[in-house]
């Protein structure tokens, strides 16, 4: 009688509800650090979270390339004007 008693304590015990759970988990996660919690969380969301935080460096490197690619256009456009306009001045 008691051996049925405390299986089903053990079974009630194991069916806590999917809710009371998560909740259970933030309460023991939240005392570790961000970057272990990222680690700890379902892959794809900690995936996205991680993608998320990298962007504005993405952003910065890539508005910094474009700009660095458009200072040598500027000064290869200047450099062949001069030799343009120093080729038709010997010409003359």
């Amino acid at each position: 009688m008691s051996m049925s008693n405390s299986t089903q304590a053990s079974q009630e015990r194991m069916e806590l509800p999917m809710l009371q759970l998560k909740q259970l988990a933030k309460k023991q996660l939240s005392h570790l650090p961000q970057q272990v919690q990222l680690h700890l969380m379902p892959t794809s969301l900690g995936q996205t979270l991680r993608v998320l935080k990298m962007l504005p460096i993405f952003l910065f490197g890539i508005i910094l390339l474009l700009a660095i690619s458009y200072l040598v256009a500027l000064s290869l456009a200047m450099l062949m004007l001069q030799v343009i306009l120093t080729l038709f001045q010997a010409v003359l």
